[in-house]
């Protein structure tokens, strides 16, 4: 794992890259973090530093720094008084010192003991520091395993890596539940389906099949309580964007019911969803409510604009622009205004999901050597997670 090198990142709108970036604001972005409190060392004053107290904050010391008056060289009744705190001084320092040493020593001991004594070159034995991130948390992404598709699960700083599907099934797709406590995905047999939506505990464990229709039913989004799910479904013939409850025997609703291929659905916090549609040739973002009604167009691209993702707070979305370059992340108000690229620099980028407001998971890299990236607008860089990963999705913990 490593900082992978391209141009600056060009965040939606102006955000701290970092005080050298050409996109520095020292307003910050975005306006609206909901998971700023989990991250200190933002917005959150530090112990211990602060301007050093005066001269009258300290205790009216005089001029050598201890009470008392000394003036040549003949002792005044308060310098008894001022041997004393001289003395007292010496010894808490000496004290301190002991404390400090024995402290240092214990750490190499700790350290020596948890290397197992060394390398077997009379050297401790170091980890290796992993990457700073500005939220902790998981990461889901799909990966080949021996010619079959799994999900894994993995910290947001790609270690910890672990299977969760030990089916003979290919399953991908997969997102974490609002709540944390469940993953959906899709899962299909043979080399491309059709797929069916399933859902299991956030451990890998309780999988269940949730739809079972003859269409090919893929790309499951969570509403934002957790008890509902999107998805994508063509056993109409063309794809349509469908709901179920995930609990209890509601049925399935076909919620867009077009003539179009409606694929790719994104649940905002106010139950707007968002999906690409291809009604008007070329694929395009489109938006509508929930419970149904009319749909709105908010991208008008010369080439395809799909897969959506809501930021957290619904301020912005992030989706993939296809062009004649490869793909590449581009961002968006619900308005249809503020279209901006993320970076300025890319080529064969897709799939972005928010792990939080200011840090986005994505996939990179050629179709048959994908690679999972971690863009931190926070920090300014771009971190390489997992390789032969992709279609990630992100959770904070």
């Amino acid at each position: 794992m490593g900082s992978q090198p391209r141009g600056p990142i060009a965040p939606p709108g102006a955000h701290p890259a970092s005080p050298s970036s050409p996109y520095y604001s020292p307003q910050g972005y975005p306006p609206y973090d909901p998971y700023a409190a989990q991250q200190p060392g933002y917005g959150q004053a530090q112990p211990g530093y602060g301007p050093p107290p005066s001269a009258t904050q300290a205790g009216g010391l005089g001029a050598t720094g201890y009470p008392g008056n000394y003036q040549g060289g003949i002792a005044q009744p308060e310098q008894s008084y001022g041997n004393r705190q001289r003395q007292r001084l010496l010894i808490g320092a000496g004290v301190v010192t002991v404390m400090v040493v024995l402290c240092v020593l214990g750490v190499i001991v700790v350290a020596l003991l948890a290397g197992g004594g060394g390398n077997g070159e009379g050297e401790a034995v170091v980890p290796p520091t992993p990457p700073r991130i500005a939220d902790p948390g998981s990461i889901l992404y799909s990966a080949s395993n021996n010619n079959q598709l799994d999900i894994f699960l993995a910290d947001v700083n790609g270690r910890n890596q672990r299977r969760l599907t030990t089916s003979s099934a290919n399953e991908a797709g997969a997102v974490f539940s609002p709540n944390g406590r469940l993953i959906a995905f899709h899962s299909y047999s043979g080399a491309s389906g059709p797929a069916d939506i399933w859902v299991m505990n956030a451990d890998g464990t309780s999988p269940r099949r949730l739809t079972s229709s003859p269409g090919d039913e893929r790309n499951p989004v969570w509403s934002p309580d957790s008890t509902q799910l999107a998805y994508q479904n063509n056993e109409g013939g063309d794809y349509d964007i469908w709901i179920i409850p995930v609990e209890g025997e509601g049925q399935a609703r076909n919620l867009t019911n077009s003539s179009a291929n409606d694929e790719a659905p994104a649940w905002s916090l106010y139950n707007t969803l968002a999906f690409q549609s291809d009604q008007l040739g070329t694929s395009q973002i489109f938006l509508i409510s929930s419970t149904g009604g009319n749909r709105r167009q908010i991208t008008n691209t010369l080439t395809d604009a799909e897969a959506p993702a809501w930021t957290p707070d619904a301020a912005r979305l992030v989706f993939t622009l296809q062009s004649p370059q490869g793909s590449r992340l581009a961002v968006v108000n619900p308005d249809g205004g503020g279209f901006q690229d993320i970076f300025a620099n890319s080529a064969n980028d897709r799939n972005g999901r928010w792990l939080n407001g200011s840090t986005l998971v994505f996939t990179g890299g050629p179709a048959n050597a994908p690679t999972v990236y971690l863009a931190d607008f926070r920090l300014g860089q771009i971190t390489q997670l997992v390789n032969g990963g992709f279609q990630p999705d992100g959770r904070p913990r």
